[in-house]
């Protein structure tokens, strides 16, 4: 069941968490003509662009008000859902996109990882 997302919505399998510098394109450059919240839940493409690129389920947290218009640069807390991620990865500075379905409405770069306190259980 790793990987699989469950009837909430939500997926199963390991979680990583990182901070990261995100640039949402502007309408012109093929981006979002709204503005994303807090909450966002778009694909995360992480390696070379093209076809290599592996594509993840993630939730966008922005640091400030929480809102992003389209020709921002923002600092985020990015949620992947990534079991088959190898351990540290992915390094600072490791270039990324955001997508929603085909179209790129993103790009960033990893700050580094966050180390989220375990879940109460």
């Amino acid at each position: 069941m790793d990987g699989e997302a469950e009837e909430d919505g939500s997926a199963t399998g390991a979680i990583s968490v990182f901070r990261a510098r995100v640039y949402f394109l502007k309408p012109e450059e093929g981006g979002r003509a709204l503005p994303i919240a807090s909450g966002y839940r778009p694909t995360l493409r992480l390696g070379p662009k093209g076809d290599d690129c592996e594509a993840f389920d993630s939730v966008v947290t922005l640091e400030g008000d929480g809102v992003a218009l389209p020709g921002e640069e923002r600092v985020a807390r990015i949620k992947v859902w990534a079991p088959e991620l190898p351990e540290g990865a992915p390094k600072p500075d490791a270039p990324f996109e955001i997508a929603e379905v085909v179209r790129t409405v993103g790009r960033g770069t990893i700050i580094g990882r966050v180390e989220e306190p375990p879940a109460p259980g």
